[in-house]
C-alpha cells in the first residue's frame, strides 16, 4: 500500500481563523505556490475562496504563484 504523506504538521490557529493560519503555514514552507482555483478572481464565488485567499497571501509574502483556473 502506498503512503503519500511522510509527516504531519499540526498548525496552531494563531490568527483566530483556522483556514488563514493553515494558508500562512503553507506559504511559510513554500518557494512557489501552484494554485488551481475553480473560477477567475473576478468571479463572484472567488471572493470567499480559500484558494484565492492563499494566492493573495502568497503574493503579499512575495512568494511566486502559478495560477491555472480550472473552470476555463
Amino acid at each position: 500500500m502506498a503512503r503519500w504523506a511522510t509527516e504531519i504538521e499540526r498548525v496552531p490557529d494563531t490568527m483566530n481563523h483556522p483556514e488563514r493560519s493553515r494558508n500562512a503555514a503553507i506559504i511559510g514552507h513554500s518557494d512557489l505556490l501552484l494554485a488551481f482555483p475553480l473560477h477567475p478572481e473576478e468571479h463572484s464565488q472567488s471572493k470567499r475562496s480559500g484558494t484565492w485567499m492563499t494566492i493573495r497571501m502568497s503574493l503579499s509574502a512575495n512568494v511566486p504563484v502559478v495560477i491555472r483556473v480550472l473552470g476555463h
